[in-house]
């Protein structure tokens, strides 16, 4: 009897292990929500892939959950929609989309071409603020250029690789 008695107290607890361990083997959270990068394509050439929060193409999927990856770090392969300036140019969506172009910052864009393919590791911000942008990153932006991007979301870049595949 005490033998069934402690196998009745092991097994709440051994259920717990095998439904974690379900979660974690499906990509969920122990609350049931999607863990980061569940879901997502992630290349495993880059160090920086498997910590990535999102790493695929600029899509209408990915413009539609942009409020969702604010303040964490993706990788975002697109063609260079236009060049604006020495530290700033905007990505265009893919082919099949009419997404509207997002920004990127990056203090060292200088290899950076319009049209060319690109894929960006940064942190999404939800809010374009020009001033406070320079600010951050010590760069001097063009106003000009920039101010129809303000209170958009955009990518502040820590790594651009200018070599990246088109069809990633």
């Amino acid at each position: 009897m005490t033998r069934s008695h402690t196998s009745l107290r092991c097994r709440p607890a051994t259920a717990g292990l095998v439904l974690a361990s379900v979660a974690a083997l499906s990509g969920c959270t122990e609350d049931g929500t999607a863990a980061p990068g569940a879901g997502t394509p992630v290349a495993g050439d880059r160090p920086d892939a498997g910590t990535a929060a999102y790493d695929g193409p600029y899509t209408t999927r990915f413009a539609g959950e942009v409020r969702s990856y604010d303040g964490q770090t993706v990788v975002l392969s697109a063609d260079v929609n236009r060049v604006l300036g020495p530290a700033a140019f905007s990505l265009a969506g893919t082919d099949d989309t009419t997404i509207e172009p997002l920004l990127v910052v990056a203090p060292d864009a200088s290899e950076v071409r319009a049209d060319s393919t690109v894929a960006v590791t940064g942190t999404v911000r939800l809010s374009f603020d020009l001033a406070a942008v320079e600010e951050e990153t010590g760069t001097d932006l063009d106003d000009e250029q920039l101010e129809r991007f303000d209170g958009r979301p955009y990518v502040t870049a820590g790594r651009v690789e200018t070599s990246a595949p088109a069809d990633r």
